[in-house]
C-alpha cells in the first residue's frame, strides 16, 4: 500500500504548476520547456517514493493484551474437580521443609509456577492444599491429592496490599486478611479474633476466640481434618511497664520451677468453643533477642545497649526458635479417629500427649533440665512418633503416641 502523504504532495505540486499554466494565457517556449523539465522531474521523484513504499511494509500496530478475568465456577463444579482426583487406598506419609514437603520420603513436591510457601495437607486422604508465590507480592492457592496423576487446580489467588491480604476464591469469594491459614480442604483468613475458613464446596464459614484470645498467626496441625484451631491470650499491654508487667513476669519466673502454670495457648473444638483444652506453655518464649550498639569487653563478652524482643520461627543464626509455639505444639487425627496433641510445656520439662476430645492427659517424658527439641511425625499408617530430646542426654523416643497412650496411667486435665 502506498503512503498516502507521499502520493497526496506530488499530486498537489503537479495540479498547481497546471493551473498556473492556464490562468497565463498559455507558456511562452522556453516556460513550456521549463514546465515539461520541472514534471518529468516531479514524476521521477514521485516513482522513486512510490518504489520505496512498496518495498516498505506498512508498520502494525501494537496488539493490545487485555487480561481476561478470571472464570467463575460454582462450588458444585469446584468440587466436582476435586471428586476427580484417585481416591487413595493407604495414608500418605508427609515431611515437613520450610520451602514445601515430600512424600512418602520421596522426591520433594514442587509446582512448575512458583515455589511453595506455605501448605496444609491430611495424611488419611492425601489432601493438600498449597501456596505458590507466581509474582512479588502475587500468590496463588491450589489443591491437589497426594499420589493422583491429575495436575493440581487452582482454589484462589492472593495479592498482597501493605500487611492486607486480598484472597479471591475461583467460585467468586473475596476474603481480606491478615493471615492465611493452609488446611488439606481449603484456607483460613485471621482477622485478629475471628477466622474465616473456606472449604471446597462449602464455602465460607466464621469462628470467633472467645475473650482475651485471639487466633495463633502459626498452626501446626489440619484445622480441616480435627476441627481443632489454636488460640494465643492476648498479651497485657502497659504504658509504664506497672502491676500487669510485673504479674506476669512473677508467673513466668514461678512457672519455671513448677510452681504454677502459664497457661498462654489452647486448643479449641471449632464447632464447639466450649471444648477448650489449656496448654502449659509461656506467650514469652516465642520471642527472639536482637542486640544493637554493642562493643566488645573481650574474646567472649560483648556490651550492647538496645535489645529488641521479636517473634519468630528461627533465631538469629537461622536456626529454629525451639521457644517458639509451633515446634512445641502438634495435633493429629489417628487412624482409630482419635484427636492427639503432642505439646512440651512447664518450661520444656514435660512432653504431654492429650486426647483433645476427652481432655485426658499422658505425660510421655519427663527431664528436670529441660527438652531442648520436640519432633513428632506421622507415618502413613497414621502412627505418631515422638523424638524429644538435645542437650547432653540420649533422646527420648517414642514409636507409637497412641500406643503409649492407651497403657499409661491417664490424669484427667
Amino acid at each position: 500500500m502506498l503512503k498516502r502523504s507521499v502520493i497526496t504532495k506530488t499530486m498537489i505540486v503537479l495540479t498547481s504548476a497546471a493551473l498556473m499554466s492556464g490562468c497565463m494565457g498559455g507558456p511562452t517556449p522556453e516556460e513550456q520547456k521549463m514546465q515539461d523539465e520541472y514534471r518529468a522531474q516531479m514524476m521521477q521523484m514521485m516513482q522513486q517514493q512510490m518504489s520505496q513504499s512498496l518495498s516498505q511494509p506498512e508498520p502494525q500496530a501494537t496488539p493490545v493484551v487485555v487480561k481476561s478475568p478470571m472464570k467463575i465456577i460454582t462450588e458444585e463444579e469446584l468440587l466436582s474437580k476435586t471428586n476427580k482426583f484417585e481416591k487413595i487406598t493407604t495414608g500418605v506419609k508427609f515431611t515437613k521443609f520450610q520451602d514445601g514437603f515430600s512424600i512418602n520420603d520421596g522426591a520433594r513436591f514442587t509446582d512448575y509456577e512458583g515455589q511453595i510457601i506455605n501448605y496444609g495437607y491430611d495424611w488419611k486422604s492425601g489432601d493438600v492444599t498449597y501456596m505458590i508465590e507466581v509474582a512479588p507480592q502475587e500468590y496463588k492457592i491450589k489443591y491437589t491429592r497426594a499420589l493422583s496423576s491429575q495436575s493440581p487446580i487452582d482454589i484462589a489467588t492472593v495479592s498482597q496490599n501493605g500487611r492486607m491480604l486480598n484472597i479471591r476464591t475461583v467460585t467468586g469469594k473475596k476474603l481480606n486478611s491478615k493471615g492465611v491459614i493452609l488446611t488439606s480442604k481449603g484456607f483460613i483468613t485471621l482477622r485478629s479474633a475471628t477466622a474465616f475458613q473456606y472449604t471446597i464446596g462449602k464455602g465460607v464459614s466464621s469462628f470467633a476466640a472467645p475473650k482475651g484470645w485471639h487466633i495463633a498467626r502459626f498452626q501446626n496441625g489440619d484445622i480441616a481434618s480435627t476441627n481443632y484451631i489454636l488460640l494465643e491470650k492476648n498479651s497485657v499491654a502497659t504504658d509504664d511497664g506497672g502491676i500487669a508487667d510485673l504479674i506476669d513476669s512473677t508467673k513466668s519466673v514461678m512457672n519455671s520451677f513448677g510452681l504454677t502454670d502459664k497457661t498462654d495457648y489452647m486448643l479449641v473444638n471449632m464447632s464447639n468453643p466450649a471444648q477448650q483444652n489449656l496448654l502449659d506453655i509461656d506467650l514469652s518464649d516465642k520471642d527472639i533477642a536482637t542486640y544493637s550498639q554493642c562493643k566488645s569487653m573481650n574474646s567472649y563478652v560483648r556490651e550492647c545497649d538496645n535489645v529488641n524482643f521479636s517473634e519468630s520461627l528461627y533465631n538469629n543464626n537461622g536456626l529454629i526458635n525451639q521457644g517458639h509455639y509451633y515446634w512445641r505444639i502438634m495435633w493429629y487425627k489417628t487412624n482409630s479417629g482419635k484427636i492427639l496433641s503432642i505439646t512440651k510445656e512447664a518450661t520444656h520439662k514435660k512432653v504431654v500427649i492429650t486426647d483433645l476430645t476427652t481432655g485426658k492427659k499422658v505425660e510421655a517424658a519427663y527431664r528436670l533440665t529441660g527438652f531442648a527439641t520436640l519432633e513428632s511425625t506421622q507415618d502413613a499408617t497414621g502412627k505418631i512418633k515422638i523424638i524429644a530430646g538435645g542437650g547432653l542426654f540420649p533422646d527420648e523416643v517414642i514409636e507409637d503416641a497412641e500406643a503409649l497412650f492407651m497403657r499409661a496411667k491417664i490424669n484427667k486435665k
